[in-house]
């Protein structure tokens, strides 16, 4: 019931998209310290169900997932696959992720004055968790591409979750309607973190460094 089983196969038997991206960097960190190529194996294998899921899912053939956040995990992990298994921009990789980024941006509305929406069915819903890593993806898309179009996206997310998903002291909310300090969570924080820390190594804008260390 809180964490441990003594069988875990019997913990869930559903299928949950975002540890499916989790898998992957699992994979890619392993690949990357051993060399093993079953490593590389079991991420396509992993990448190949999630079609077939999100084909039974959604009736789509690609990787649509209706959680803005679990997508962003998702194309962060397709970027690291891509940079250790890829072969330029015509890598399954890197399509994925710059798929699944085109379908993130149409999750920012005007709502609450910005921000990306936390799934497709709830526009007034703006969490920490799928803001703070979409600056991350398109902060990578930058230094990937070096379109000023990516990190204008990763600037202006930036500044919204800064004024709107932030407390006084620099911890994350989890969500613009959340001021309960008992509703902060560890991965909001790091996300954040991992966020500013990525425009500061494009801009050297000690605002962004600043921010970091605050968090």
């Amino acid at each position: 019931r809180h964490g441990w089983h003594p069988n875990p196969e019997l913990c869930n038997d559903g299928f949950n998209y975002w540890w499916m991206a989790h898998a992957i960097d699992v994979f890619v960190d392993a690949y990357r310290r051993t060399g093993d190529r079953d490593y590389r194996t079991r991420a396509n294998e992993v990448y190949n169900a999630m079609l077939s899921y999100c084909q039974r899912t959604y009736n789509r053939n690609d990787l649509w997932n209706g959680f803005f956040d679990d997508m962003e995990w998702m194309a962060l992990a397709s970027m690291r696959a891509d940079d250790e298994w890829g072969s330029g921009l015509e890598s399954r990789w890197s399509n994925a992720a710059s798929q699944l980024w085109e379908w993130i941006k149409v999750g920012w509305n005007d709502n609450h004055g910005g921000g990306i929406q936390w799934n497709d069915q709830s526009p007034w819903s703006k969490n920490a968790c799928s803001n703070a890593p979409a600056i991350i993806i398109a902060a990578r898309m930058y230094k990937r591409t070096q379109e000023s179009s990516h990190l204008d996206w990763a600037k202006k997310i930036w500044e919204w979750q800064s004024a709107n998903l932030l407390f006084d002291n620099g911890i994350v909310k989890d969500s613009y309607d959340q001021n309960d300090w008992g509703w902060t969570f560890t991965y909001n924080q790091g996300t954040w973190i991992g966020a500013c820390m990525e425009l500061y190594d494009i801009t050297h804008d000690e605002k962004y460094y600043n921010a970091a260390v605050k968090t």
